[in-house]
């Protein structure tokens, strides 16, 4: 599932998340199924289901609640205040993100720490950088975020990073990594992957808008 949405393939995602969703619980898999919810949620908001895909949150954090697992709960928070940021419901996304924050600083104070960083790694960071995306504030509690990050890999924190702080260092590597995900995949996925995936194509936008070359 998560393959075919990285492939610009969303209607495919569905059928394999929902069938894992379903395997994961019957073995009562919750963590397992958590994410299955969360996936859902992003294939149907890659194929402008938002009604569906904010249903699919809501359903992801009080899923996460009901097993008391905070660290995926501000995962779901940060991927439901994305949603609503983008379908400019900024007082929500701003209420997710400082809640997800919240949590975030909770769990750094206590010996879960390291569940945070397990089930979700960079959400400090995507969470911060939303909060001065959508408030149009100081980004510094984003960078420090990032400087703490033990795992950042993938587009999505740099160009969330390059959109809080305008620094173009963040494209650059957004546009690398896009790059270097398309060329380990087969060529017929090329141009999906440049236009049915959100993401990609603003990555894209943002690097030509810039002055960068077309990928």
């Amino acid at each position: 599932g998560i393959d075919c949405l990285a492939l610009g393939r969303p209607a495919a995602a569905l059928g394999h998340l929902e069938r894992c969703r379903a395997i994961a619980r019957t073995i009562r898999a919750g963590p397992q199924e958590f994410h299955c919810i969360l996936d859902l949620a992003a294939a149907h908001a890659e194929q402008g289901d938002d009604s569906n895909a904010e249903r699919l949150h809501d359903e992801a954090i009080e899923h996460a609640r009901a097993r008391g697992d905070r660290a995926q709960e501000a995962a779901a928070l940060v991927a439901r205040g994305g949603l609503l940021s983008r379908r400019e419901r900024v007082p929500a996304a701003r209420s997710d993100f400082e809640a997800a924050l919240g949590i975030i600083r909770d769990l750094q104070d206590t010996s879960a720490e390291d569940r945070l960083w397990t089930a979700a790694p960079s959400v400090e960071v995507e969470a911060a950088a939303w909060l001065a995306i959508v408030s149009g504030g100081d980004p510094a509690d984003a960078l420090a975020a990032l400087s703490r990050c033990r795992d950042s890999d993938g587009p999505q924190v740099s160009f969330l990073m390059w959109r809080a702080t305008g620094d173009r260092a963040h494209l650059s590597k957004a546009k690398q990594m896009l790059d270097d995900l398309i060329a380990a995949n087969p060529p017929e996925y090329r141009e999906s992957m440049l236009t049915a995936v959100r993401l990609h194509r603003e990555i894209a936008a943002a690097w030509a808008a810039q002055g960068g070359a077309a990928g």
